[in-house]
């Protein structure tokens, strides 16, 4: 028995009737519940697939409410006090339980993605449709018919093995579908039953022509430069299927021919007729010798060209290339063998790229509505922007190779800007299709790239928003980021929002055994194989990687607050919100019974000024400074908490900075390359050298114990970079963690103290960090793969051991 999850509501009312819904499950179900709520209320989709829960896996997973109750798990989870929570929060609407068992397993299994009807509104036929013309250079004659109007579709290109070829759609109007049904639906059969090879129907039977029941209900047609379907050459063309060769004088260089002596659907260009020696052409004998086994060597042979068909896939630059391959395989067979082809060579070359243009149509159709939907939930006043040609390539390198490195990607996250009304959001189509392509889908792109920086900027995002809303140390801070950015509620956040339907997972394969595209017009008749012509699957984890690369494309589009309201949409708690309009104020870092005065008494004390003019900025707030530098073992003599806090928020700030600095210094660096990067850049001893190299471990205030362990360190760093004259240390089994702590503190003490400034915190931190980040790229060994080159980089001896910190964890709050 399989349960529909929109019909969980009320049946969860019915067997929880204490709130809240959105934490627990029913107790138990019924079947004949089940039967008789689908009878009354059938699931219903939104274009992507329908989620099922097994009822057996339900009772046995989810437990009772009254459970929960006396374990404590709910009051746990949902009321905290507020020393755990700021002032004047407001609760986000999701949640995850970390007693929960869904909760804490790995995200794993695999989702099965129900491929949308197109175009997504139409249930029925009606008899006003509409007409389309579809212009390409030179060529517009191509058109076709849909029920529905669409929203307007961006200029994108197909690549031919002449090169790239501009496609535009043009809405010519309406027209009445009963008027033109037969012809178009005999031209559409004409089109795809005779012209292209192996595409499972007719006689293989897996598909049928059905407009009335296809979940593609499009009709091809030709049109007239004035806009009307031009019937005339349709009929024209339709009255081909077996048209014989009467006389030699029938052949051109124009048209195309199959024999009745080769297989089906091959086609041949003609060359030129035979010998004058030859027997000359008998009109009355042509008969007679198609229908038998006589041979003809004696009669007169026009000769021909063998026409390699070309592939159907014009929707990668590299795959027209293969086109060129084709060799010139001649022929020769008497005229009274020969037929007309199903189409001319013009016409011929225009219909191959039907197939392509149309899964670009319908993959720009989705992803237009993804757009609008994004627009309309995040900035509904955003102006159009002006329409850019779609190339379904890696449009992120592009934007890389054009930014400006001092200010990319480095705006401010003040939460007073969420509130303007100027931070409109704009995502281009080349954007939104890298975001949702899986590298599964065999395109010039994928979503990996834009993932990992949409990762890091979430884990940024979510840092700061739960730093405003606790006080506590970074155990829990952690905990709750991590259930925030998890796999697994990503996930969740993701299929709420019915995103999963916009992920684009399968190559389209049109021809042979392993064809999944359905021409327009045909219904699937064969059910053994109806599977991979109507789902796509993937592993779960794809959704979470599609929200985290939306992400990633608004950020490098629209930047950081924009991006903000994006995830606060997703569902997930990046903005800490009051009960009332406004946003959290930060909590004090002050220990109780501390000024201003005294704080400032302290930094004169300690002589925290050398610190700021060996980093060159100066704290507006000089708690933050003091509060960086101080360890829990201090907490006796400290005026403010230690750096635990704020070590959270410099860690994920460090890591983001970091990944952001590497994708604008390695361009073409792959993704996999830039994680081994980010983690041997943010290797505890880098970060700890730092400290020494400037003599900032001097100032940390901790206890006499640990502050041996500092300076012991320090001299045994001293000496063997004396001894090794190396820009980067090795990795000390003597590290204190202190000092990694302290300088992600104060990265985090800089970023608060600048009012959220990445900007400021960027300037600042990167000298101190260029020497040592600089040398780990140049000496990584990566293969960069740039112009179609590979391009190895210089390693030296120590390069082996940098590869090996690489494969160190980064350091986590």
């Amino acid at each position: 028995m399989d349960l529909h999850t929109n019909d969980s509501e009320q049946l969860l009312k019915k067997h929880c009737p204490s709130p809240p819904y959105d934490h627990m499950g029913p107790s138990s179900f019924e079947p004949n519940e089940i039967d008789a709520l689908h009878a009354s209320n059938p699931p219903t989709t939104m274009d992507g697939i329908v989620p099922e829960v097994n009822i057996d896996e339900v009772n046995q997973q989810v437990p009772r409410y009254e459970e929960h109750v006396k374990t404590g798990e709910i009051s746990d989870e949902q009321s905290e006090s507020d020393e755990d929570r700021g002032p004047n929060h407001t609760r986000s609407t999701i949640n995850v339980s970390p007693n929960s068992n869904r909760s804490n397993k790995a995200l794993s299994g695999i989702i099965a993605i129900q491929i949308a009807s197109f175009p997504a509104a139409c249930n029925s036929l009606s008899i006003h449709w509409h007409l389309y013309r579809i212009k390409m250079a030179m060529d517009d004659d191509l058109g076709f018919i849909v029920p529905d109007e669409f929203i307007k579709l961006p200029l994108f290109n197909i690549y031919t093995d002449k090169g790239t070829l501009e496609v535009q759609l043009e809405y010519v109007g309406p027209i009445d579908f009963n008027q033109w049904k037969n012809l178009l639906g005999r031209f559409c059969r004409h089109i795809f039953e005779e012209v292209f090879d192996d595409m499972n129907i007719g006689l293989e039977s897996n598909l049928k022509f059905d407009i009335e029941n296809s979940t593609f209900k499009l009709l091809p047609c030709l049109l007239t430069k004035l806009g009307h379907i031009d019937d005339k050459r349709i009929t024209s063309i339709l009255n081909r299927k077996n048209e014989l060769v009467r006389h030699p004088s029938q052949l051109n260089n124009e048209e195309l021919y199959m024999s009745s002596e080769s297989s089906p659907k091959q086609f041949y260009k003609y060359h030129s007729i035979g010998s004058s020696s030859k027997r000359k052409h008998d009109e009355s004998n042509t008969e007679n010798l198609r229908n038998s086994n006589t041979s003809y060597n004696n009669y007169l042979k026009a000769q021909m060209e063998r026409v390699k068909k070309q592939k159907t896939d014009y929707l990668k630059v590299n795959a027209s290339k293969q086109n060129k391959e084709s060799a010139c395989i001649p022929a020769s067979y008497p005229v009274e063998v020969l037929r007309y082809a199903p189409l001319n060579q013009l016409d011929f070359q225009l219909i191959c790229k039907l197939p392509p243009i149309l899964t670009r149509i319908k993959q720009l159709y989705y992803i237009e509505q993804l757009k609008q939907l994004l627009i309309n939930n995040i900035q509904p006043n955003t102006i159009d922007q002006i329409s850019i040609n779609v190339t379904f390539n890696d449009c992120l390198t592009d934007i890389l190779s054009s930014a400006q490195p001092t200010s990319f990607l480095l705006g401010s996250l003040n939460y007073d800007l969420l509130s303007t009304d100027n931070c409109g959001f704009q995502i281009t189509s080349d954007l939104l299709f890298q975001a949702i392509t899986r590298r599964s889908a065999d395109e010039n792109t994928d979503m990996e790239s834009l993932e990992m920086l949409g990762d890091c900027f979430l884990k940024l995002s979510m840092s700061l928003s739960l730093y405003h809303q606790y006080v506590d140390g970074t155990g829990k801070l952690t905990s709750k980021r991590s259930e925030q950015i998890s796999n697994d509620n990503l996930y969740r956040l993701a299929f709420q929002k019915n995103l999963q339907k916009y992920l684009n997972i399968n190559k389209p394969i049109y021809e042979g055994q392993k064809a999944n595209w359905i021409p327009p017009g045909y219904r699937i008749t064969n059910g053994d194989i109806s599977k991979r012509y109507t789902t796509q699957e993937a592993t779960k984890k794809a959704l979470p990687d599609m929200t985290e690369a939306l992400i990633g494309a608004s950020l490098v589009k629209n930047g950081n607050i924009p991006t903000i309201k994006l995830i606060d949409w997703l569902g997930a708690d990046v903005i800490p919100k009051k009960i009332q309009d406004g946003v959290m104020e930060i909590s004090s870092i002050l220990q109780r019974n501390f000024t201003n005065d005294l704080i400032r008494q302290f930094y004169d004390e300690k002589l925290f000024n050398e610190i700021e003019k060996e980093i060159r900025y100066d704290f507006t707030n000089k708690a933050y400074l003091i509060t960086a530098f101080t360890h829990s073992s201090y907490a006796k003599k400290a005026v403010t908490k230690d750096y635990n806090r704020l070590k959270f928020v410099g860690n994920a700030l460090l890591e983001y900075l970091i990944v952001r600095y590497i994708f604008l210094t390695k361009k073409f660096t792959t993704p996999g390359d830039i994680t081994s990067l980010r983690q041997n850049i943010l290797n505890k001893s880098h970060l700890a050298d730092i400290l020494v190299d400037h003599q900032l471990h001097t100032k940390i205030l901790c206890n006499l114990s640990e502050s041996k362990k500092l300076f012991l360190y320090a001299d045994e760093k001293n000496s063997t970079a004396k001894e090794n004259d190396s820009v980067v240390s090795s990795n000390s089994l003597n590290l204190p963690q202190i000092l990694p702590d302290v300088f992600e503190a104060l990265v985090g003490a800089i970023f608060l103290d600048t009012g959220h400034s990445l900007k400021i915190v960027w300037d600042v931190i990167f000298p101190l960090i260029q020497p040592f980040i600089d040398h780990i790229i140049e000496h990584s060994g990566i293969l960069l793969k740039q112009s179609g080159k590979v391009i190895k980089c210089k390693s030296d001896e120590s390069s082996d051991k940098l590869q090996n910190d690489s494969n160190k964890e980064v350091t986590k709050g």
